[in-house]
């Protein structure tokens, strides 16, 4: 891959499942979709929408400045 681009795609496997991380060249800051993370160790989707909503009343994890 070419680490000089602004954002870099990288597939992986996660518990069987083919997962996408986004990694910000500028920052090295890496990112994925929680939804399928909690899906691939179990989560059922009442248990993601409920960890969902605890996360995003939780400044501390929302927010990027807390």
């Amino acid at each position: 891959m070419n680490s000089q681009t602004a954002l870099q795609v990288t597939d992986f496997n996660f518990y069987g499942d083919n997962l996408i991380a986004l990694k910000d060249n500028a920052t090295g800051e890496i990112y994925t979709a929680i939804n399928s993370v909690l899906r691939g160790i179990g989560f059922k989707d009442e248990q993601v929408r409920y960890q969902r909503s605890k996360w995003i009343k939780d400044k501390r994890l929302y927010l990027k400045e807390c």
